[in-house]
């Protein structure tokens, strides 16, 4: 019973060595990994493979290519994806699994991983095989060493949530004129093709060329008149559209058009665009100011 201290003492002190042991080992892989996966030999290896991959995705045809050149490119694939593999690995290694799935770059990386694994143990059968498009989104890992790539794609994400608010605008100027042509114009757009007169509504079985008689561009549906509305604001072939309300409702149309060309095109698009064009002036300057710190903080950290 006397014992039993003296015991559990020595069993502490070996735990403790014992898991000193442990944590010197992991900060020593940790370490060697870190310095692997900053190396230029690793990241020069990993952004060629990153184009070869790309390359070797866009040799997949229909018809398929030959045979050789198809188990070359499933080759290559499989090269690259055991490349992207142990990289997935290092990067696990030496910065641990928490941190690496909660920053965005790395945990990117991850899940293209797990998608290729997936994609190779379907064998390429079934609806995974669709997934294997998703591994051209490697290509924007090249931002991580392409610094005026990572800045605008990064300007691009912030200016897209900073005009938030304008789209919305946008958009609600679009559902406005859609109901307003929808009110003015359904079931309008129905005319027969030999002599071009207009069709009432109720007769549209007389059409000699059933719903052939109905314009492509028309506001009889709400999903129509949006796609119409989306045309004229982007300017094509617009006017067909307002000569076929001239000819199914009267010269009284050309009020709506003119309308919606000046208030939407004129003004809403170009305002959109100049604030568009301000925004990511700012948002570059914000974010490569935001590069310049933390480059000059890691060069901090290693220099200490």
């Amino acid at each position: 019973g006397g014992d039993h201290p003296v015991a559990s003492v020595w069993h502490r002190i070996l735990s403790v060595g014992h898991t000193s042991r442990i944590d010197l080992l992991r900060s020593r892989v940790s370490s060697t990994m870190k310095t692997v996966a900053v190396s230029p030999l690793f990241q020069n290896t990993i952004m060629f493979s990153i184009v070869g991959n790309v390359v070797a995705l866009s040799t997949e045809s229909y018809p398929p290519p030959s045979a050789g050149i198809e188990r070359t490119a499933d080759t290559a694939n499989l090269v690259f994806t055991v490349i992207f593999c142990v990289e997935c690995v290092v990067l696990h290694l030496s910065l641990g699994f928490k941190r690496y799935w909660t920053q965005q770059v790395t945990a990117f990386d991850g899940l293209i991983v797990l998608i290729s694994l997936f994609d190779m143990l379907s064998a390429g059968s079934g609806g995974l095989s669709a997934l294997r498009g998703l591994r051209l989104l490697r290509v924007f890992k090249l931002a991580k060493q392409w610094a005026e790539f990572r800045v605008m794609l990064k300007s691009i994400i912030k200016t897209v949530g900073d005009m938030v608010p304008f789209i919305i605008l946008l958009f609600l100027a679009i559902f406005i004129f859609t109901l307003l042509g929808m009110q003015l114009f359904a079931n309008t757009f129905i005319f027969d093709l030999p002599d071009g007169g207009r069709i009432h509504f109720s007769r549209l079985q007389d059409c000699p060329h059933g719903r052939d008689c109905i314009p492509r561009s028309n506001f009889d549906t709400f999903l129509d008149a949006s796609a119409t509305v989306f045309q004229i604001l982007t300017g094509e072939n617009w006017n067909t559209v307002m000569y076929d309300a001239i000819r199914g409702n009267g010269d009284g149309a050309i009020a709506y058009f003119v309308a919606l060309y000046v208030v939407g095109n004129c003004v809403i698009l170009n305002l959109f665009l100049a604030i568009l064009m301000s925004t990511f002036e700012e948002s570059q300057q914000q974010v490569e100011q935001a590069e310049g710190m933390a480059a000059r903080k890691e060069e901090r950290a290693v220099a200490s």
